[in-house]
């Protein structure tokens, strides 16, 4: 079982208040195994992992988080060093 839910225009998730222009990515799964294989399949469509992890929430849920700058459809980078600057569409 997955769930997932997107905020749009969220903002970075390091700096949200800061840098607008980012789609967020939340999902929840029962199944590390599902969960790893949903966030592969989301890179594929340019959202990049923030957090992947296997600790469990207090539901018992695997969980990520995932952005990309908003409406982006191709690949990009994103680094402390040369920060992406987002995208307000």
């Amino acid at each position: 079982m997955i769930e997932n839910h997107v905020t749009r225009n969220y903002g970075h998730p390091w700096d949200a208040s800061k840098r607008p222009g980012f789609d967020l990515l939340e999902v929840r799964s029962d199944s590390e195994a599902e969960l790893n294989a949903f966030v592969v399949k989301a890179e594929v469509k340019f959202w990049s992992p923030w957090i992947v992890g296997n600790v469990m929430d207090e539901n018992g849920l695997f969980g990520a988080a995932l952005y990309k700058p908003c409406g982006i459809n191709q690949p990009w980078h994103d680094s402390p060093e040369k920060p992406h600057p987002g995208r307000i569409i």
